[in-house]
């Protein structure tokens, strides 16, 4: 694995209701405190169908930390969630929360909001990565003998005898499903979430340059990366 680019962390806390002091934010002198430190181009309010205020989401900001400065794509508030999406790995989101989190606990009058207190964290990363074996690895020897021998040949039928098919794997996406059990037994599912692996588009395949996505803080992103180097590697 080597030669990252484009790291981006995504992270939603959730937290119990009225624990974050969104009524406070969404006054105007604290909600330009705020966002101030973030220098964001663009906020803008969600409203329901009662024209109350439900989230507030800023775009395209930046974190300032250790004389770095680190994109932030996204961040949206809502009455019992926290959403941030930064050019980052998750040691800096981490930071990064603990950043707004000092800031939603100063304009919490009831002193109830703590940023890492009754929530539970879920992170997406993605990244361009080059991963050292081939990509026709993952798929099984009898599924690439069908692709290079019946479809390939059914192709040529259907089209010209003289033109050449080439046919090459894009695209593995697998969905991630989340179930929660409460205290009292009861279930209740979370958004689906996606792993994908797939080659780089505009590069050749033959580059073993991919784009990569999981439903891992960065930190494990890069260990199943590495988990699966290794076994596709090892692959006959």
């Amino acid at each position: 694995m080597k030669n990252i680019k484009n790291l981006s962390v995504a992270e939603s806390r959730m937290f119990k209701l009225d624990t974050i002091p969104f009524g406070s934010l969404m006054t105007a002198s604290h909600l330009q405190a705020f966002t101030a430190p973030y220098s964001f181009r663009d906020i803008s309010f969600d409203e329901d169908e009662n024209k109350n205020i439900v989230s507030v989401v800023m775009r395209t900001g930046e974190f300032l930390i250790e004389n770095e400065v680190y994109p932030i794509d996204l961040l949206y508030i809502e009455r019992n969630k926290i959403y941030a999406n930064l050019k980052a790995d998750s040691v800096i989101v981490k930071k990064f929360f603990q950043s707004i989190g000092k800031q939603l606990s100063a304009i919490d009058n009831s002193n109830n909001f703590k940023i890492d207190k009754d929530m539970f964290i879920l992170s997406d990363t993605s990244c361009a990565v080059t991963l050292d074996f081939d990509y026709h690895k993952i798929f099984s020897k009898g599924f690439n003998d069908f692709i290079s021998t019946e479809v390939k040949k059914k192709s040529v039928s259907i089209t010209n005898k003289n033109i050449m098919i080439d046919i090459t794997p894009k695209k593995l996406v697998m969905d991630v499903h989340y179930t929660v059990k409460d205290n009292s037994g009861n279930n209740s599912s979370l958004a689906t979430k996606q792993l994908i692996i797939e080659p780089r588009w505009g590069v050749d395949i033959k580059e073993r340059r991919f784009f990569t996505l999981s439903p891992c803080d960065s930190t494990m992103h890069f260990k199943l990366l590495s988990a699966l180097e290794r076994k596709m590697k090892a692959r006959k």
